[in-house]
């Protein structure tokens, strides 16, 4: 019986597409014709009237609708699948027709968005086809990010050899406890960097205690390097090797120089090197246990260093000062050249204490950017009227240089009130500088709970007027707590 219902279905499934198709022909072009399947096909069973013969034809109806249905649903699997491989192959036939200077272009401008560790971009690129290898290996951007040791020798040299243009991005992190890192791996490293060195733009160098023990070595063998497209070098070592590393650059040749990031480390340079920079960071004496019985950096030899940053216009400053040094107000160090100024202080002590602000004068500052490491919220207060102090000692017309007035505050312990936030102070410091355009509070927290905002949810919050400066009105605003964005 099934077998029958199923001849039955198909017989009228070939009729209806037979009548279907010599229809279409005749009435293709009328507007007012209808699918032949309502008029055609139930033809074939309108001469029905035995109830046995009407009941096998609802049976075989069914049996068609069910076999349209699952020949529709496999239909359009196909012309889904069809349809992925017609656009693609299309897209093939376009992209092939795209000129290899655009496609460069295009390479370069996908490689701006990738991870600054690795030359991912350009790898997948190359294995995509000869063509797209045979661009992307002459490309020298999609291969000049070089990480040490993430990346191992063999490979470094293959992108060193396919950077061929001075674009180099180098980074050579140090040797930690259990790292497996071989000795010779590292000496290697420093060859290689010699031997590229015209080619690099920016450097980054960093060894620390488990570098001892070659660390004679790679002093010697980089002594004298020249570097004539280097914009950027950041040099980092631990209380261990900042004295020995001192003299590394010390016979570098660094013409084009202008960004200078430096981490527990006093480096000397050529004569003129430090007149040219623009921008730099400098952290030192960290205030670090592990170290607190080793030697740190004098008073006098920081003042002396920065009193050779003659042209930086941005400075980042998280210096502890030792104790025992006076400040000479006579011969008080100045650095007008300075526009924007960072500076972060890592503990309530190091803010109250003789800090950067007492010994150097910024007069000509711009933006100040004042970040606090404290044990929680209520040393804000102290930590805020210490550093005013020795700020209104030298800015403008008690601060009226500044525009930009940034506060970042990190409590490292979980204690928090709503009112330990003391509004006041800030606002009336902020009050003083007369030119004030934005004023940019954050404060964080290990909890993420907001503790700037009398609301609780907000760790930042922004005052700002573009158009003058911030009046009185947003001022009391902020002495209750209150955010504003204009």
């Amino acid at each position: 019986m099934a077998n029958s219902q199923f001849m039955g279905a198909k017989r009228m499934i070939a009729t209806a597409i037979q009548l279907f198709s010599e229809e279409m022909k005749v009435e293709a072009a009328s507007y007012d014709s209808e699918f032949p399947w309502s008029k055609a096909a139930v033809d074939i069973v309108d001469d029905i009237v035995e109830f046995s013969e009407l009941r096998q034809a609802v049976r075989t109806v069914k049996v068609v609708e069910r076999m349209l249905q699952s020949m529709l649903t496999s239909a359009s699997d196909v012309a889904t699948r069809l349809n992925v491989r017609f656009t693609d192959a299309v897209n093939k036939t376009k992209f092939s027709a795209i000129p290899d200077d655009i496609l460069a272009n295009i390479f370069e401008m996908a490689n701006q968005d990738s991870d600054i560790h690795t030359n991912d971009v350009g790898v997948r690129l190359s294995l995509v086809s000869r063509r797209f290898n045979r661009i992307a290996t002459k490309l020298p951007l999609l291969w000049s990010t070089i990480s040490f040791p993430r990346q191992s020798n063999k490979l470094v040299k293959q992108f060193a050899f396919r950077a061929s243009t001075p674009c180099i991005s180098l980074t050579i992190d140090r040797n930690y406890e259990n790292s497996g890192l071989e000795d010779q791996r590292v000496l290697d490293m420093y060859q290689i960097m010699t031997s590229i060195s015209s080619r690099i733009r920016s450097l980054s160098l960093s060894l620390g205690s488990y570098d001892f023990t070659y660390l004679s070595q790679i002093l010697a063998s980089c002594s004298s390097c020249s570097f004539p497209s280097l914009v950027k070098l950041e040099l980092e070592c631990d209380r261990s090797t900042s004295r020995i590393c001192q003299p590394f650059c010390r016979d570098w040749d660094l013409p084009l120089l202008r960004e200078l990031e430096l981490t527990e480390i006093i480096p000397e340079f050529q004569a003129g090197v430090l007149k040219q920079i623009d921008i730099g960071f400098i952290k030192l004496n960290e205030v670090d246990k592990r170290w607190s019985s080793v030697a740190r950096w004098q008073t006098p030899e920081i003042t002396a260093f920065l009193r050779s940053l003659t042209s930086v216009t941005d400075l980042y400053l998280s210096i502890q000062f030792l104790r025992g040094h006076s400040v000479d107000c006579l011969r008080k160090l100045s650095m007008p050249s300075v526009k924007n100024l960072r500076v972060e202080f890592q503990s309530l002590d190091a803010a109250t204490s003789l800090n950067i602000l007492d010994h150097i004068r910024f007069s000509e500052i711009e933006v100040f950017d004042l970040s606090l490491i404290l044990l929680d919220l209520t040393q804000l207060g102290d930590a805020i009227d210490a550093v005013k102090a020795s700020l209104a000692r030298f800015t403008r017309e008690g601060g009226a240089m500044v525009k930009d007035l940034v506060l970042v505050v990190e409590q490292v312990s979980d204690f928090f009130e709503n009112n330990d936030a003391p509004f006041g102070r800030i606002a009336r410091w902020a009050g003083e500088f007369k030119n004030l355009e934005n004023i940019y509070l954050e404060c964080t927290q290990h909890r993420g709970r907001g503790i700037f905002s009398l609301t609780d949810i907000f760790d930042t919050f922004k005052l700002q007027r573009r158009e003058e400066p911030i009046s009185e009105t947003m001022m009391s605003m902020l002495r209750r707590g209150v955010l504003l964005s204009n």
